[in-house]
């Protein structure tokens, strides 16, 4: 059995547009809210709070004075703050190598104007590497060109999709004005294709 991956234009329309770009918009949203958190943490020297933690606090505070969390699917701000943890820990790996010392330098015009730790998360900005995870393998669907996700519902795809696979999860992502849907299988038949794909 092998992993097979998929990467494939999507064209949709406004309404589908509008609905991805909210999802982006809670998971970019979570994700700097959950890295306010671990910041103020960590410069505390306090434990660091774990994706779970992050999203009990954040359904606690969050959701409750942002009802619009609510109109996408719970799963964007679940598995950004699943990214943030762990990048978070890829950073303290690379840190303790170090004894935290390893440091770089922001420059501006050639000048240094700060110093921040090096493999630190950074906040996501509006427009940059947009992208949010959904996932429900009862609901998601190929058929033809088409992909069933969850809360948006049948996309359109740029190309005919592979037949008869089993979808748990896609990651659905911005590029210009472009957005694409990637996801994985497994396949039962190796054969000569490419495992991964990209358009």
């Amino acid at each position: 059995m092998i992993i097979k991956s998929k990467k494939i234009r999507l064209e949709l329309n406004n309404k589908q547009r509008t609905m991805a770009l909210q999802h982006a918009g809670v998971a970019r949203h979570a994700y700097n809210w959950g890295l306010d958190v671990c910041l103020e943490a960590f410069k505390n020297k306090e434990k660091m709070p774990s994706s779970i933690d992050l999203h009990k606090k954040l359904v606690a505070e969050v959701k409750k004075e942002n009802p619009w969390y609510y109109e996408s699917s719970k799963c964007a701000p679940q598995e950004a703050l699943r990214n943030l943890d762990m990048g978070y820990k890829n950073f303290h790996r690379l840190q303790k190598k170090h004894d935290y010392k390893k440091i770089k330098e922001i420059k501006k015009n050639g000048v240094v104007v700060g110093k921040v730790f090096e493999g630190l998360p950074k906040y996501k900005k509006r427009g940059v590497n947009e992208s949010f995870f959904l996932e429900d393998p009862n609901f998601l669907h190929v058929n033809n060109n088409k992909i069933k996700v969850p809360r948006i519902g049948w996309l359109k795809c740029s190309e005919v999709l592979p037949e008869g696979i089993k979808i748990k999860n896609v990651t659905i992502s911005r590029r210009a004005d472009d957005w694409f849907v990637s996801f994985y299988w497994k396949s039962e038949k190796a054969n000569t294709e490419k495992t991964k794909e990209e358009n």
